[in-house]
Formats: structure tokens, C-alpha cells, sequence
């Protein structure tokens, strides 16, 4: 058994090193029984199928797995057939090592080098249960002698029923093109940065929210409980329902989708970190439970 679970009286996260260092269940503690946060992902064995994973050392497509970076030309093989657009990184497909394991912590950690990402670099990754929350911290290293782009995010999938509401703080939004890249910002949802947020019973929606906070909020109404979610480094976040799923993704991202595509002044703006040799980029994503 791969699986290392983190619990304490009010959470419990079952995580997987091997399988992308994804987590496979969160639950909370609520009204003496445990509900689930993220969807229950038990038994799977494709990280795509899980309930949470990491993003790096970019989030989301690079259009047809090629950019120029300092005059580098950068081609990246497809590793979401049928899709020609490279996704979220090596971090997510990969087998990682346990640093560390506690009662309510986990440290993980993965190496990359000689691959058609052309820079090495390392990962530490951090589960923290404490009380009602889960704090996850995504940190790369570059292990490369020049810059290396960097682009950061978590992709978790938020357990759904018929009274579910989610609320961003976000007035606009990327439109994308039948092959999910951007085109053009459109206004957000209606009512998605409302108090009372938007139903998620009919929402469909593949779409990079920019922020104007890094707050957001889902509100599970038949079960009493809410979760505050929280992040840093993260201007950015992917909304993700297909229609009827019982999830929805709520993803803190720190670029924009195929920011790596635009000129490096206009990458940086859009939330693409350079890093020098052995600096460090990294960004938190904490879920805060809560009674409603």
C-alpha cells in the first residue's frame, strides 16, 4: 500500500506518493459523521481520477508543447492524449519521494533533469492538517545554471451535491477556443462574486478566473459546513465542471494558461516567475472548514 493518511479529530487526507503525489480523499469531521471535501477517489489508479494534484513546473496548456524562452526553443511532447497541448508539467505523472511523515504532516519531494522540459529542478510538496484546515505549500527549485520559468498551481477536485454554491472573488475571466487556450477576458459568471455566490447544479465552465483577491468560498448547504479557500502566489484560478459532474475544480494557478506563449515581458505579467539558479518559487493553498 502506497497511501500515507494525515487525520486528526476534525480532518483526514489519504495521499498517494507514487501516483503523482496525489490526495485520494479529504474528508471533515461534521454533525458526528464525515462528509467529503474533495471527491472520494479510492482505489483509483490514474492521477487524472483523483481528488487533488500538483502543477509544475507550469499550470495548464503550453499550446502545442512549444515556447521560446531567452532565445531557447522549448518543445514539449503531448502527455494528455488526444490533446496536442503539453499540460500541467512532469510533477503531476510522476512518482515522488516521502521526506517526512507525521501524525498531520507530510513532506514529499521530486527531482527533474535530462528531459524535454530543459532545465532540472526539484519539488517539495506539504500536506499540513491542523484543526479544521489543509494547507498545502508547492515549492521548485531550479537546479539549472540560467533562468527557468516557473509557473505553479494545485488542482483539486471539490465533492459536489444538488445544494452546492461556489462564490470566487473574480469580476473576469480568460474566454477560451475550442482547444481550451485563451482568446479574450470576458466578465466572470453573473453572480460569482456575490455574496451568495452561484449554484453549482447547472454550472458548466473550463475557464482561468483572474482574481481581484485570493479568496473563494464553497458551501455545501445540506451539510451545515463551508470551506474558505485561501492561497499565495495565485492571481489566477481555473473553474472546472463538466456537465453533470460531481465535482467541481477549484484551482489556484500562478500564471495564466499558455502564458509561456507570449513574449517574456508579457509572460512575467501574466504571472510567469523567472527564477535564477537555485532560487525558489512557491505558492500555499489552505482549505478552512467551517459551519455555516
Amino acid at each position: 500500500m502506497n497511501e500515507v493518511v494525515l487525520e486528526n479529530r476534525q480532518c483526514r487526507v489519504v495521499v498517494d506518493p507514487t501516483l503523482g503525489a496525489c490526495v485520494k480523499s479529504f474528508k471533515y469531521f461534521h454533525k458526528e459523521r464525515w462528509f467529503d471535501v474533495f471527491r472520494e477517489a479510492s482505489g483509483v489508479d490514474s492521477v487524472n481520477d483523483s481528488s487533488c494534484f500538483p502543477l509544475a513546473p507550469f499550470a495548464s496548456r503550453v499550446r502545442n508543447g512549444q515556447f521560446i524562452w531567452n532565445e531557447q526553443v522549448v518543445s514539449l511532447a503531448p502527455n494528455f492524449l488526444p490533446q496536442r497541448h503539453a499540460l500541467h508539467g512532469q510533477a503531476w505523472q510522476s512518482s515522488w519521494s516521502i521526506v517526512s511523515h507525521t501524525a498531520e504532516q507530510l513532506n514529499l519531494s521530486f527531482s527533474y533533469n535530462n528531459g524535454d522540459w530543459p532545465w532540472d529542478y526539484s519539488l517539495e510538496l506539504i500536506y499540513q492538517l491542523k484543526d479544521n484546515e489543509l494547507k498545502m505549500s508547492l515549492t521548485v527549485k531550479n537546479l539549472a545554471d540560467n533562468d527557468m520559468p516557473s509557473g505553479l498551481g494545485l488542482h483539486p477536485y471539490f465533492d459536489l451535491d444538488d445544494n452546492t454554491t461556489i462564490k470566487v472573488d473574480a469580476s473576469t475571466m480568460w474566454q477560451v477556443d475550442d482547444t481550451l487556450l485563451p482568446t479574450s477576458v470576458e466578465n466572470a459568471p453573473d453572480g460569482i462574486n456575490s455574496d451568495d455566490g452561484v449554484s453549482t447544479h447547472h454550472l458548466v465552465i473550463d475557464n482561468v478566473l483572474i482574481n481581484d483577491s485570493n479568496e473563494r468560498e464553497i458551501t455545501w448547504a445540506d451539510r451545515g459546513f463551508k470551506a474558505n479557500i485561501a492561497s499565495t502566489g495565485c492571481p489566477y484560478t481555473v473553474l472546472y465542471r463538466p456537465s453533470k459532474a460531481k465535482f467541481l475544480c477549484i484551482e489556484p494557478i500562478s500564471h495564466s494558461t499558455n502564458a509561456l506563449n507570449l513574449n517574456e515581458v508579457a509572460a512575467i505579467k501574466a504571472g510567469v516567475k523567472p527564477i535564477a539558479p537555485h532560487d525558489k518559487h512557491q505558492i500555499t493553498m489552505t482549505v478552512s472548514l467551517h459551519a455555516t
